[in-house]
């Protein structure tokens, strides 16, 4: 299970003067089988504090969302205190976060999401409000899980790798390919994997369509070209002026001119 970290951000709440709402919705949302709400806190209004919490959970957490301070006005610090901690941004997860709140509501448009990386900690600034809050993570909770493994690993390739048949059982049609295991494969509107069509992939589809998974095996390079010269045989070998050389055709000898160049 993936340890959680959620932040309130809201000066009346840390005085005592209201009470934190969007926190317990947030950990209600984000409890079950993947998530285990680990920390949980109210801070003010201020850049400092925000960054410093941040930071600190950083360390034991792999995601964090922290609620409030996304607005329009002079106190809404989130967003600049974050940007303070993140090593790495990204926009995509925030904007995946706005385009399906807009679905929702055009207020959404006023609310300065963001989305990073604190280390390899993912960090999630979404609205104070209780449906702001929840609403922004839901729209991103599917691909979430992916984002964190990969944001805390040494690399994707061990995500990728394929726990199924192996590639000659494939080839001889005895099972299906099987999707990648991390979920990142893409599949068709049947939610089928892509089959070994003799060709890696469609060069007729769009780059959604194609196939993120070679039914080939890995080889060296060395193993790769010695299999090319293998099979392209022999070259032939002509003799003709420097002037005729055609298409296809290459220079195998040193061109050396009759002249001292420049003269």
């Amino acid at each position: 299970m993936t340890s959680v970290g959620i932040l309130t951000v809201s000066t009346k709440c840390s005085q005592g003067l209201a009470v934190d709402k969007s926190g317990p919705a947030l950990e209600a949302l984000l409890s079950g089988p993947v998530w285990t709400v680990s920390e949980r806190a109210v801070v003010s209004d201020s850049r400092q504090e925000i960054a410093s919490r941040v930071l600190e959970w950083s360390t034991r957490c792999g995601l964090i969302v922290v609620s409030g301070g996304t607005g329009l006005s002079a106190d809404d610090v989130t967003v600049e205190a974050l940007d303070m901690v993140f090593t790495k941004r990204l926009p995509a997860l925030a904007t995946a976060m706005v385009v399906g709140s807009l679905k929702i509501t055009k207020f959404a448009a006023l609310s300065q999401v963001c989305a990073g990386l604190c280390g390899k900690c993912v960090v999630l600034g979404v609205p104070g409000s209780t449906k702001g809050a929840t609403e922004n993570v839901q729209q991103v909770l599917d691909v979430l899980p992916h984002a964190v493994a990969t944001a805390g690993a040494n690399g994707t390739r061990h995500l990728h790798a394929d726990e199924g048949a192996s590639v000659e059982n494939v080839k001889a049609g005895k099972v299906k390919a099987e999707k990648v295991k991390c979920g990142c494969s893409r599949m068709d509107e049947q939610d089928t994997a892509h089959d070994v069509q003799g060709l890696s992939n469609d060069l007729e589809a769009g780059v959604a369509r194609r196939a993120r998974k070679s039914p080939y095996p890995m080889i060296p390079v060395d193993m790769a070209l010695q299999q090319v010269l293998e099979n392209i045989g022999k070259p032939r070998v002509e003799r003709v002026p420097l002037g005729q050389i055609a298409n296809g055709q290459v220079v195998a000898e040193d061109v050396v001119a009759r002249e001292h160049v420049p003269a």
